[in-house]
């Protein structure tokens, strides 16, 4: 849903040394800057990294002689490579044998494989094939086929045929957003291949705010979904977008798992397995629908997104901790890609946005909950009151003010109209 400009054909907007002031700690507090510290007079020359990934995965038959270096010579080399850097080694033997392994994979493996002992136990022995796009070693796309260069024999694998143009879709807008483009390969032995993008940003704040254009704020902290506000600074309209978590009903997941304890028939735990994968996909298939029409919202924008990230303790023993935590990664890696970056923060719900009273919650139909200040006695729907206190940052008191009521009138339509539509229907039943 989409709102009109409060007044005027711009938002009246705060002194841009105040959002420097405000915003760029919250920027910095996550991200590494680039001269901080390291002796750069100019403050206008700090910068931040944004960056994202893009996976594509498949499944492709691999020659036979492809899948035998991978398990026979790649992955015990690379397995003891990996002890070696973990432990500390030096071995002369040991180096001696991960030079048998071709450079271009030798170099992707000590890159991107940091030695911890947090991996997971099937990974210490069954790495994947690991290689920079290169154009005359390792491996490399071209058009619709990955090559993969190995003691000089090219092996060819075909990818599939919209892969390939989603692959072409993801770069070019990497390009178009003004990212640097680095790609790798992973293949296991199974023939399962990825085939990763990764763009990466390196913006100026200075830059960033001086031609900031929509401030976006995402509240993942809620039971009846995800809440979306993109509020345009040049024209003062809004954008509203939920996207609803498909409800689970968890109590008949768990008595088929009873039930299939105590059954012997061989069908009882494929059927309860069956119905917890059912339920996962449809959580997932919302999450990633949700996600992609986010990032259509800001994308190809001069964008800041806020997400509120909620306490863990508040979420601990909850079936939503997975799907909102995974949430909150999945967009800021989208919106990384696009190089908007996404600042998280718990904002707070229960005070008041104007006067900063208690808010205490009032009435609730269906998804809409309207909340009231004790002290300024304003009426707010409950999932904007944490994007009113980030627009706080940017906009002037009266222009948050305006917002609350335009905002306030519409939580009052819904319910009027959810109301409506509950009588025709008793009427009916």
């Amino acid at each position: 849903m989409k709102g009109e400009p409060a007044s005027g054909a711009r938002a009246r907007v705060l002194p841009r040394e105040n959002w420097r002031r405000m915003v760029a700690p919250a920027l910095s507090g996550k991200r590494e800057w680039s001269g901080w510290g390291s002796g750069v007079a100019d403050p206008r020359e700090r910068k931040i990294t944004v960056e994202g990934f893009r996976v594509l995965r498949f499944r492709a038959e691999l020659p036979k002689e492809l899948r035998e270096f991978i398990e026979r010579v790649y992955q015990p080399e690379a397995s003891l490579r990996f002890w070696q850097r973990l432990l500390g080694l030096d071995s002369k033997e040991l180096e001696g044998a991960w030079k048998a392994v071709p450079w271009a994979y030798r170099d992707a493996f000590d890159k991107m494989v940091q030695p911890s002992t947090a991996s997971k136990r099937r990974s210490y022995l069954r790495f994947p094939l690991l290689s920079w796009m290169l154009r005359r070693t390792g491996a490399n796309v071209q058009g619709a086929e990955l090559i993969i260069r190995l003691y000089r024999r090219t092996y060819r694998i075909p990818l599939p045929e919209r892969g390939a143009e989603w692959l072409g879709r993801q770069e070019d807008a990497c390009r178009e957003s003004g990212g640097e483009m680095s790609r790798y390969v992973a293949v296991k032995s199974d023939g399962q291949v990825s085939v990763v993008l990764h763009c990466s940003h390196s913006l100026s704040v200075e830059e960033l705010l001086e031609n900031l254009e929509v401030i976006a704020v995402v509240d993942v902290n809620s039971s009846h979904g995800f809440y979306f506000l993109a509020y345009d600074l040049r024209s003062g309209s809004f954008r509203i977008r939920r996207f609803k978590i498909p409800k689970i009903d968890w109590r008949r997941i768990k008595e088929l798992q009873r039930n299939a304890t105590k059954s012997r028939k061989p069908g009882a735990w494929a059927t309860a397995r069956c119905a917890l994968r059912k339920a996962h996909r449809r959580r997932r298939a919302a999450l990633l629908s949700a996600v992609a029409e986010a990032t259509k919202e800001l994308r190809g924008k001069r964008a800041v997104a806020f997400i509120d990230v909620p306490f863990d303790e508040s979420l601990r023993n909850s079936g939503l901790q997975r799907t909102l935590r995974s949430f909150a990664r999945r967009l800021e890696n989208a919106l990384g890609f696009h190089g908007i970056p996404v600042i998280e923060r718990t904002l707070p719900s229960k005070r008041c946005p104007l006067c900063g009273g208690k808010l205490e919650e009032v009435r609730k139909r269906g998804r809409t909950r309207v909340m009231k200040c004790r002290e300024c006695g304003m009426e707010f729907e409950r999932d904007s009151v944490p994007a009113l206190h980030v627009l706080k940052l940017f906009i002037e008191e009266a222009e948050v003010e305006e917002l609350a009521e335009r905002l306030a009138k519409r939580s009052a339509s819904m319910l009027l109209l959810f109301g409506q539509t509950r009588a025709r229907y008793m009427s009916v039943k």
